[in-house]
């Protein structure tokens, strides 16, 4: 049986900063981080750092996809990004231990 996507949970915390962080110019009172979990059998994948904005309500574009479908996730939040903002193309855990997006043409990372 070939290993598909069955759920994405995304979890957003906030932790309050006691003492506050006070980078030059900015005084941080909380630190906010975005886990997302991808299910798939019996295994699960995590991915933190970017806060997936827009991808809410779109997680049926990935469900009962093959998760080492790497190329086919990045085509996805591209078009997620581009319509609704920042979708974390490279913080999506999925197939992430095996499998790696193409390198970047233009270095650096693939975050966005």
């Amino acid at each position: 049986m070939p290993l598909t996507i069955d759920a994405i949970e995304i979890h957003h915390y906030r932790f309050p900063l006691d003492p506050p962080s006070t980078p030059p110019g900015i005084l941080r009172r909380s630190l906010t981080a975005t886990l997302v979990r991808v299910r798939i059998g019996d295994f699960e994948g995590v991915g933190s750092g970017d806060t997936m904005l827009g991808f809410a309500g779109h997680e049926h574009l990935f469900l009962g996809q093959d998760p080492f479908a790497i190329e086919r996730h990045v085509r996805v939040l591209d078009a997620l990004q581009f319509h609704y903002g920042r979708s974390g193309r490279s913080k999506l855990p999925c197939g992430t231990s095996s499998a790696r997006p193409p390198a970047n043409p233009f270095g650096g990372c693939w975050a966005a």
